[in-house]
């Protein structure tokens, strides 16, 4: 997959969502579908929302059963102090721009309602970040 970058981003207005070739769009029962409905025993950790690990199929990116096709890590954001849409499509924008083998890769994102998720690939010895002592 190639690299998103921000030339390629069209954001109009609030509602409006973007077109980027590298990340898909799934849709919400798609990622509940992945994560076995947000299963608690998929939960991986959170902060700013939740994160749940999931399932999908390498090549045609659609949910896939536990344990087959590649590893994804589902961040749903919190409803309640959700950052404005604005902020959102940055962090998309962002993190869909960057791909480095210590960095989890952005594979997609879902806008639904009000509901916000961001796909990642899943990394099971965690991001780099998780290697750093403070």
């Amino acid at each position: 997959m190639g690299v998103c970058l921000s030339a390629q981003v069209k954001v109009k207005r609030e509602g409006e969502i973007f077109h980027c070739s590298n990340l898909k769009s799934f849709s919400l029962s798609e990622l509940k579908k992945a994560t076995r409905n947000f299963h608690p025993n998929s939960l991986l950790g959170g902060g700013f929302g939740s994160v749940f690990k999931g399932w999908i199929d390498e090549n045609s990116l659609v949910p896939a059963k536990p344990g087959t096709g590649i590893g994804i890590a589902v961040k749903r954001l919190k409803q309640s102090g959700l950052p404005d849409h604005t902020e959102w499509l940055a962090e998309v924008d962002y993190c869909g721009q960057f791909s480095h083998p210590h960095l989890a890769r952005l594979i997609g994102y879902c806008l639904e309602d009000k509901h916000r998720l961001l796909v990642f690939e899943f990394m099971p010895r965690g991001s780099l970040d998780n290697h750093f002592s403070t």
